[in-house]
């Protein structure tokens, strides 16, 4: 690297006045040599922006700054020099690390028959950002606007009138040219919709928070349409601004999906209940046999009877497996929030035989309360605990249980270190009737995990498993945390 220090001795001496100005301008400001593109100085601004002390600045040039290549920079350069413009935007990396992006405003500077720069450096990494998601943002709504599903608007506070877009116009079947210059009334709600969204803008503007509403509309053709319907107000604009989405087909398919899981759930309880009432006459006639002609039976026909009485016992407890998954999901949210907590002690309570006979250790970490109805709770931690001590603990084992919330989400988890399952079973564990590798080595109905994934689903959830670190499975369950049917 060339030998620089007269010249830095010229630039500290020469001007006393811009000296001091230079150093302690908030601007961050470096002078370059655009021979070998070295700093040859730097003010109080640009060492505390990049984060290094004037001696390891001064020994920095341009590139070691950017994140690109120096013919790149070179290249810009030039093109900007050519263009007749002053700036070039890079990247620049700071000493901790972090990249951010700059405009660099080159003021050229002769210092005998060198040719510097004095470079302002400005960071518009927000701004570059902000771009992004206002392009990312306009080619959204572009696309949405052009499948006719999806349409901005604008009311007016003062005058009470809507400006509609063009794919407004075509959720409501608008059939004459699109102008953007004509406002729209609530000409084309139903009564109650009328009412619901000019109470939702009132509130609003009111309380300057955003609104969620879904509106019935009649068309201009006449047909009935579904939209959903958000917006934000702007105050000092004195305009609320928002955007319309046809959801028609989706609440037509969430409607045939809901009758479809009812009927579902009706023949499933149909059909547990049907076969439920022939087993008890059998399971009573079993009980007679053996109490009344036991002396009569050789040890051959006592093991039939055993195996009948075995056979008759698991039906009826699948029979009720079955029901319990009918009725999952059909149960109202509580106003208060349960205690989580005190379900997970009641469950642990009810299987102490079973914990005791296995000898696991269990770990109960502290976890949210939330607006899930307790029966709900008992049967996710009843199953996924039951499940735990029966197919993954070993003697001694450890399975922990706990919880966390995210926003409105609440996660709970109970976590083995047994065995584990495979990535392939996982994809089916919540299926129902399914029983992986262990069937037929552990009792069970292979319904209790279709059962807690039914329950966090119908919780605006879901419910999954992860492999636990060190071997065995942690099992997931998320519920949305509100009060509402």
């Amino acid at each position: 690297m060339p030998e620089h220090n007269s010249s830095k001795n010229e630039l500290q001496v020469d001007d006393t006045d811009f000296r001091s100005m230079f150093e302690n301008h908030s601007a961050v400001i470096y002078i370059v040599d655009l021979l070998d593109f070295s700093i040859i100085d730097a003010n109080q601004s640009a060492l505390d922006f990049y984060g290094y002390d004037r001696k390891t600045m001064l020994t920095k040039r341009i590139p070691d700054l950017n994140t690109t290549a120096e013919d790149e920079i070179r290249s810009e350069i030039q093109k900007s020099v050519k263009e007749g413009r002053s700036f070039y935007i890079f990247k620049h990396r700071l000493a901790n690390g972090a990249i951010r992006d700059v405009e660099i405003y080159a003021n050229p500077v002769k210092l005998g028959d060198r040719e510097l720069s004095l470079s302002i450096v400005h960071d518009i990494t927000e701004r570059i950002q902000a771009e992004k998601v206002l392009a990312d943002s306009r080619e959204v709504l572009a696309k949405t606007e052009r499948l006719g599903k999806v349409g901005s608007w604008e009311f007016n506070i003062d005058t009470g009138k809507q400006i509609w877009s063009k794919g407004v116009y075509d959720i409501h079947e608008v059939g004459y040219d699109y102008d953007p210059t004509v406002s729209k009334g609530v000409a084309f709600y139903t009564q109650e919709s009328r009412s619901s969204i000019a109470s939702a803008v009132k509130q609003a503007v009111e309380q300057g928070e955003p609104f969620d509403v879904e509106l019935e509309i009649k068309t201009a053709k006449g047909n009935l349409r579904k939209v959903h319907a958000i917006g934000k107000p702007d105050l000092e604009n004195r305009r609320v601004h928002g955007f319309f989405q046809d959801i028609t087909e989706r609440k037509i398919a969430e409607t045939l999906l809901k009758e479809s899981n009812e009927e579902l759930d009706a023949f499933v309880q149909t059909v547990a209940h049907d076969l439920r009432s022939p087993i008890t006459p059998i399971m009573g006639y079993a009980e007679m046999l053996r109490e009344n002609y036991k002396g009569q039976l050789d040890e051959q026909g006592l093991s039939y009877l055993s195996e009948i009485e075995k056979a008759g016992a698991e039906m009826l407890s699948l029979m009720e497996s079955l029901l319990s998954l009918a009725r999952a999901g059909t149960l109202k949210r509580p106003i208060e929030a349960v205690s989580t907590d005190e379900v997970v002690a009641r469950v642990i309570k009810n299987l102490g035989t079973n914990i005791t006979s296995a000898g696991v250790v269990l770990q109960i970490n502290p976890m949210p309360s939330a607006r899930v109805p307790k029966t709900y709770l008992t049967q996710i931690f009843d199953n996924l605990i039951s499940n735990a001590i029966r197919y993954a603990a070993k003697n001694g084992g450890l399975v922990e249980v706990g919880g966390e919330q995210t926003g409105k989400q609440k996660r709970f988890f109970v976590r083995d270190h047994g065995p584990g399952i495979s990535e392939q079973e996982r994809k089916h564990i919540f299926e129902i009737f399914y029983r992986g590798t262990n069937k037929g080595k552990v009792k069970g109905s292979g319904i209790g995990l279709a059962i807690v994934y039914k329950i966090a689903r119908n919780c605006g959830g879901r419910a999954w498993v992860e492999e636990t670190h060190g071997g065995g499975c942690t099992f997931w369950v998320e519920v949305e945390d509100v009060s509402r049917p």
